[in-house]
């Protein structure tokens, strides 16, 4: 059995766990969020160990440690937390090479994520996304976050972003009528000049080193922080999708006129009736139920035809813009 003492950057807390050498550093990320309660996933945590490059552990009492609980962190303990010290996931604990825990030292670093709140206009998808993510992953996790939440068929690595910045110095805005333009598929010259080889976002960068900035919504709109650009199929299959949808709003729309109509005509038929009886009004009562199923029926079967055409459509075109051919695959998945 292995006495191990963790210090959490960002808080101060100072927790001590007893563990079997055997055991890996994962069990110890696991046991470190189980005692804090932590609400994320054990992963998320990066342990650093808390030895100088001069072979010094830090102890309880330095002051490097009790500022933590303030929140701030000094340079020595920066140094120690770098990508190339990172403990990794798979390594023993008996391979740390720990000291015994007789003059307070302080073996492990513990740094909880840091998310930030990244607004990504996508081009051809009217809903601007955001995504909460640790600043320190890498552009790959955030394009297969977006992959997710867009729900299209497309591989995540066929994504390219772009640091949405006016000029390369302020942040889009998401009043800009470029921003209109780009989620009706229509890229205009602004932001054109934003998707340059420069500013594309590399899948092995850290979100960190792009410094998006967290700002509420002023009198200029929401800051948006990347352009999310598809790939030309998924961007057939958008533009399909927006015929959909405007189809489903006109179809809602006949739907509510003709219920107002067929109220207006129930209400006739009755106040017809009250004043005499038989006669047409009482073939208006008599028919006006069947006449509304019917109508509502042939509305309903427009619409889902209309539906399906322009489904079947964005399908092709995925298909003519990916494969060069238009025939739909029978899995009814353009995937690779």
């Amino acid at each position: 059995m292995k006495a191990i003492t963790c210090a959490v950057i960002d808080g101060g807390d100072v927790i001590c766990f007893t563990l079997e050498e055997r055991r890996r550093v994962s069990d110890l990320k696991i046991a470190i969020t189980e005692r804090m309660a932590f609400r994320f996933l054990p992963h998320q945590l990066s342990l650093f160990l808390a030895q100088t490059s001069d072979g010094y552990w830090l102890k309880k009492s330095d002051p490097d440690i009790t500022i933590l609980k303030s929140g701030k962190v000094h340079g020595r303990i920066k140094q120690l937390m770098t990508p190339a010290t990172e403990l990794d996931e798979s390594t023993e604990l008996r391979e740390l090479n720990l000291p015994d825990d007789k003059n307070d030292a302080i073996h492990v670093l513990v740094a909880k994520p840091h998310h930030v709140k990244i607004l990504c206009a996508v081009v051809g998808i009217d809903d601007i996304l955001r995504m909460n993510i640790d600043e320190r992953d890498s552009v790959m996790y955030l394009k297969q976050a977006i992959k997710e939440s867009i729900g299209f068929p497309f591989h995540w690595c066929e994504l390219k972003l772009y640091v949405a910045k006016v000029n390369n110095a302020h942040w889009l805005r998401s009043d800009n009528p470029g921003v209109s333009k780009l989620k009706a598929g229509e890229i205009s010259r602004e932001i054109k000049r934003m998707m340059t080889d420069v500013a594309e976002m590399k899948g092995e960068h850290e979100l960190s080193e792009f410094h998006f900035t967290q700002v509420e919504a002023g009198p200029s709109g929401r800051q948006l922080h990347v352009i999310v650009d598809l790939p030309a199929y998924s961007k057939a299959i958008a533009r399909y999708a927006r015929k959909v949808s405007s189809l489903a709003y006109c179809h809602f729309v006949f739907i509510v006129m003709y219920l107002v109509l067929a109220v207006a005509s129930v209400i006739v038929a009755v106040d017809c009736a009250a004043v005499k009886e038989g006669g047409f009004a009482s073939l208006v009562a008599s028919c006006g139920g069947t006449f509304f199923v019917t109508v509502l029926s042939m509305i309903e079967a427009a619409f889902q035809a209309s539906k399906d055409y322009y489904e079947s459509k964005g399908k092709e075109a995925a298909c003519r813009e990916r494969f060069g051919y238009t025939r739909i695959p029978p899995s009814d998945d353009v995937s690779p």
